[in-house]
């Protein structure tokens, strides 16, 4: 189970929510030759956003969560972001489409983006993201990690935010 995934069962499983909501959860599964599932949880009160992914990747998927973050009220340009791709086995996209969503301008140039890879294939994809996006007029502090406590660490932060 990913870091979202954990976040949104462990939400979903309480009786009662805290108010006011803090914690905004968009969950949603889309194919790709099986199942995968793309999801974000927005942590206001930390000022991250943490995304994850798992099983293949395509180019869409990437833009519509790209879309929704944009659009949603609780999204922040000026927050961090955690990107937990360690469960993702491939990408479907070409280097251009790649390219295209690299130089979107979601976050600012101020924020820190965290991606979190442990296959070597898709280490390189985001690694190829963090180069094309600091080379674009939209740069943001992106960095390519192995492992989640290097990534925080990065991040300032000491563990994963709670409830």
């Amino acid at each position: 189970m990913n870091v979202a995934e954990r976040l949104f069962a462990e939400l979903a499983s309480r009786a009662v929510l805290p108010h006011p909501l803090t914690w905004v959860i968009v969950y949603f599964k889309i194919k790709c030759g099986g199942p995968m599932s793309f999801s974000y949880v927005v942590c206001k009160k930390e000022r991250l956003v943490i995304s994850s992914g798992s099983g293949c990747v395509t180019w869409s998927e990437i833009k519509k969560r790209q879309d929704q973050a944009k659009a949603d009220a609780n999204f922040d340009p000026e927050f961090n972001q955690l990107v937990d791709l360690r469960a993702v086995t491939r990408f479907e996209m070409s280097s251009e489409q790649a390219r295209v969503l690299a130089r979107r301008m979601i976050f600012s140039f101020t924020s820190k983006r965290a991606f979190i890879a442990a296959d070597p294939s898709v280490f390189g994809v985001a690694n190829m993201w963090e180069i094309v996006t600091e080379l674009s007029d939209n740069p943001s502090q992106i960095r390519v990690f192995s492992d989640l406590q290097s990534a925080l660490k990065w991040l300032g932060l000491e563990r994963l935010p709670e409830k």
